[in-house]
Order: structure tokens, then sequence, then C-alpha cells
């Protein structure tokens, strides 16, 4: 079954505006240990370099790399490609200096195994959590035409059992408590009738239908706000119960009946939605098997594998590291 995410839904993901699909954060951008990673592998890039930033999304490693540039007064170029319709510089670009944003060039319907580049025109090729997304052999053979001699290829991979893989499987979880407790089913109910109700002229409170639907949705409402303690970070359902609820805060009250039920829509297409990202996730993650393939098809390509092992921060592994420099 195929979980990935297609142009157009990575689309509507991008146009919300983050710079990464990290919401909470590196709400800026990436920094620690990851900024330290790239900046020592900006620093290889030969004066008037050009580094390509493969599944750049909103641009924030490619914008990394030319702050780097900015703020060490280096005269490189960077280039962003991505096969969903991406708009940096209408969605993050805006605040930059305009000589870092002068350093940057975006193209939208680009894949990794065809960027659409001269050969030989990349020093450089970076990618954060994007490189795994395509298909390997044509990945790298598209990687080796377009770099040049001497050049390298920089990659922070998805990883099995990494941080955030755990995170996708709490995140999955997280949702089907969410689906699975009917919330949305009792709240519609409940707000039918309490609708019926205020059009007739009867009193809601005394109403036995109204205060059995009420007794109900308490009680789901208790049972997710119980399920919350198994995780670490509980932000999906605590969006879903948040989200959810406010439909009878004092300032919907004059919200006709299909106002707040088309609320609840919402909530449940952004729920659908970030099911679908979790999932998608999960297909991007490597194994150590798929990490040694990776590995032999850059070597195959005449690349020698500098650097490959895990990123860890406080919470554990993070991600994957890959170095590879041409050697032909």
């Amino acid at each position: 079954m195929n979980e990935r995410l297609s142009s157009e839904q990575w689309t509507r993901f991008w146009e919300k505006g983050t710079p990464t699909t990290f919401f909470g954060n590196f709400d800026k951008n990436y920094d620690g240990k990851i900024a330290e990673f790239w900046n020592s592998q900006f620093e290889q890039v030969p004066d008037n370099g050009h580094i390509l930033d493969l599944a750049t999304g909103n641009g924030a490693l490619a914008v990394l790399a030319a702050g780097y540039a900015h703020q060490n007064q280096r005269n490189l170029r960077v280039t962003g490609i991505d096969y969903a319709k991406i708009d940096p510089a209408g969605l993050v670009l805006a605040e930059l200096n305009s000589t870092i944003r002068d350093k940057l060039t975006f193209h939208s319907h680009r894949r990794i195994e065809d960027t659409e580049l001269s050969e030989k025109s990349v020093d450089l090729v970076i990618s954060q959590f994007g490189f795994e997304y395509g298909e390997p052999e044509a990945s790298v053979l598209e990687a080796s035409r377009i770099l040049r001699q001497q050049s390298a290829i920089a990659l922070v991979t998805h990883r099995r059992g990494s941080v955030i893989h755990r995170q996708s499987n709490d995140g999955l979880k997280e949702v089907d408590y969410c689906k699975q407790s009917d919330l949305h089913s009792l709240l519609e109910m409940l707000l039918t009738r309490l609708d019926a109700l205020s059009r007739t002229g009867e009193d809601p409170v005394a109403d036995k239908k109204a205060a059995e639907l009420r007794n109900t949705v308490n009680s789901v409402t208790g049972e997710l706000h119980g399920y919350m303690k198994e995780f670490k970070d509980p932000r999906h359902i605590g969006y879903f119960l948040t989200n959810s609820m406010v439909v009878f805060r004092p300032q919907f009250a004059n919200h006709s009946l299909t106002e707040k039920l088309d609320l609840l829509r919402l909530i449940r297409d952004e729920t659908d939605a970030y099911e679908m990202r979790m999932k998608d996730l999960q297909s991007a993650v490597l194994s150590p098997s798929d990490i040694n393939g990776l590995e032999q098809l850059l070597t195959k390509e005449g690349f020698q594998v500098m650097l490959s092992e895990p990123l860890r921060v406080d919470e554990g592994v993070f991600c994957q590291k890959i170095v590879a420099r041409r050697t032909i």
C-alpha cells in the first residue's frame, strides 16, 4: 500500500508557511547540532560554489546555507528544488536580509531523480529528510551527474528507531484514539439536538436526550484526557480535544449549526492530513540495511563515504548523517 503523500498534498502542507515539517520545533529554522553539522559541510564548498538542496520544501535548509554564506562573507549560490509547488519567497523569506535572498533560487515540480540542472554544475548536494523519498539508484545517479569533481553529497535521513520514528508511531496511536472515540459523531448529535431545542424555545437543561449526550461527551473527553498520559508529547489529542470543544465557547453562541459542523469537519480533515503525514514519514524511514544499500550505491558511482552515523540529541538518535565525497 502506498503511504506517500502526493505532490498536491505536499503543496497544501507547505502553503501553511511552516519552514520545516516539525510543528512546534525549529519554528525559525534548524538549530543546535543539526545546524552545526550543516555548517561544517558548507565550509567545504569552494568560493563561488553552488549548493543544491533536494526536496527543499519551504527552503529551511537552503536558507540555512545562504545564511551561513552571508554570515561568513562567502560567495555561494544556493538552489532548492521540490516536486511540490512551493513558494518560499512568499511564505518564509520575506523577513530575510536581501543579501541572503539574492543567493537563493527555488524551483517547483522538480524531482530528486531529475533536477533539470546542467551536468557538473554543483559543488555540494544536500538534503534534510528528503533524499530518502526518491528512488535510491536514480537519485544517486542524478547526484553523480550534476556534481563536479572533488564535490560531495551530504544527507540527513530518517532512521529506524529514531526519536522522529517513535514520535510518528505515537502520532498514529493518538489519531487512532481520536477516531475510535467517536467524539465528533456525539458532538454532531448534541449540537443538532441543542439547535432543535433552540428553534422550539425548549429548555436545553431540562431535556433528557441533551443531558444524556452531554454526559456521554464528557465521558469520552475524559477518556481522551486519560490517554494523553501515555505519551510524552500528546500534541494531536490536545489539538483534537481543544478545537473540537471550542464550539461550546461563548464566542460561538451565535454561530449557526452549519458553521459549527463545518468547524468539526475542518478538524477531521486536519486529523486525516496529520495521519497521512505520519504514515508518509514512516514509509521513508531507512533501516540499517537500507542505509547500507545507499552507501553501496554511492560507492558504485565513484563516491567515498566519509561519514555515516547517527546524530544524537538529548532524547536519543534523531537521524542518520551521511557524507560522501566524489573521488572521480
